[in-house]
């Protein structure tokens, strides 16, 4: 089971390309239907990161934005600063205490 994580904003919103936002929903599957592998910055699927902290580049820690763990069910590319999938499971919201608690144990390597 691969597991990434997904930014959104207060409203657990996210965009999905060209000014396009689509509400999710925790416990929800989203599928979109490709033929080939998606491509990351593209439309192909839903974009995550494979760790917290690489996500805060595209959701900041602030205006309420919020963090969810998502189980990658679908072809999948990686680059170095976002993923993308056809298939994803909003598997739950993290808790702030959790977020800092990583991000503080990231940033010191421990």
């Amino acid at each position: 089971m691969k597991i990434g994580y997904k930014g959104f904003d207060s409203n657990l919103c996210a965009g999905l390309g060209s000014a396009k936002k689509q509400e999710f929903v925790i416990g929800e599957t989203y599928t979109k239907l490709s033929k080939e592998k998606p491509v990351v910055c593209s439309s192909d699927g839903f974009h995550y990161c494979d760790d917290l902290v690489t996500v805060f580049s595209h959701y900041p820690l602030e205006r309420g934005n919020r963090f969810c763990e998502v189980e990658i069910l679908g072809d999948f590319t990686d680059s170095s600063d976002k993923s993308i999938t056809t298939s994803l499971r909003i598997v739950r919201e993290l808790e702030k205490e959790e977020i800092y608690k990583h991000v503080y144990e990231e940033n010191l390597n421990i």
